[in-house]
């Protein structure tokens, strides 16, 4: 990958938190405001289907992915939240619909990542809570930007030890890459009983795709 310096940051917990207030049905002005808020002040480029996209790297082969949007019937940014026992959780009596954890988790691993400077391309994918919108684009027009990957890991399931290798269409990464992977990430396990995330739709470009828990329940 070449000779980046990996830095050590402290995990920026208060952040989780305030871009867990924010409501983000895909296309929503709360989601560009989030956008712009956490997100382009890293150095972040936009595509024509609203992708947010980073590479960190000389020609990286891993594709880090997640995506922008939440299942919220509405926007906002005053999402009401309770800390319990060391999980986040709506307060007690909200009106929402979700968290929106799913996959605000992911959105944030991944800035935590980039501030690292952990090399890799990264996507924040546009519209995946409407079927995989941008990393549709992204398979279908503008393919070779994905011509050097060769592992595209999203960070977007529910628990804290699933490396999955079956999504909606069948498999999509190979035993022996998930059992590595989840060495490597300690106590992680394969796991066939995935549904749909962005990387399914790289299956056809890219050899090795997967899901990877990041710490969220009740989705």
């Amino acid at each position: 990958m070449g000779n980046e310096l990996i830095s050590v940051r402290e995990p920026d917990t208060n952040t989780l938190g305030a871009m867990l207030r924010f409501k983000r049905p895909e296309g929503s002005r709360t989601e560009r405001y989030f956008i712009k808020r956490f997100l382009m002040p890293l150095g972040m480029q936009a595509d024509k289907r609203g992708n947010i996209i980073k590479a960190i790297g000389d020609n990286p082969s891993v594709l880090w992915s997640c995506h922008t949007d939440t299942v919220h019937n509405g926007g906002g940014a005053d999402q009401k939240m309770r800390y319990e026992n060391g999980i986040i959780k709506l307060a007690d009596g909200s009106k929402s619909n979700c968290l929106g954890a799913d996959d605000t988790a992911g959105v944030w691993l991944m800035r935590e990542m980039i501030l690292c400077n952990i090399p890799g391309l990264y996507v924040f994918h546009h519209g995946e809570e409407k079927g995989g919108i941008g990393s549709k684009f992204i398979a279908s027009k503008t393919p070779a930007m994905l011509s050097n990957i060769k592992h595209a890991i999203a960070l977007d399931r529910k628990g804290t030890d699933s490396v999955i290798t079956f999504q909606w269409s069948g498999r999509c990464c190979s035993d022996d890459f998930a059992k590595e992977l989840g060495k490597r990430l300690g106590q992680y396990k394969t796991d066939d009983t995935g549904s749909f995330t962005d990387t399914a739709n790289y299956m056809k470009l890219i050899p090795e795709c997967t899901n990877l828990s990041v710490g969220y329940r009740w989705e």
